[in-house]
């Protein structure tokens, strides 16, 4: 990837995994809807996501 670019994942992002996978493909930010969507407490879900 040139450096020029900005690489940035999304979809089906749901598990930490798939934060750390992206994250070593260097991927410097992440595209989360659905995940997030779902559930009740979202602040709550975003740490367990980021965790």
């Amino acid at each position: 990837m040139p450096t020029a670019r900005f690489l940035v994942a999304e979809s089906d992002i749901f598990p930490p995994q798939d934060v750390a996978r992206v994250a070593a493909a260097n991927s410097k930010s992440i595209l989360v809807c659905e995940s997030l969507m779902r559930q009740d407490d979202v602040e709550a879900a975003t740490r367990t996501l980021l965790a």
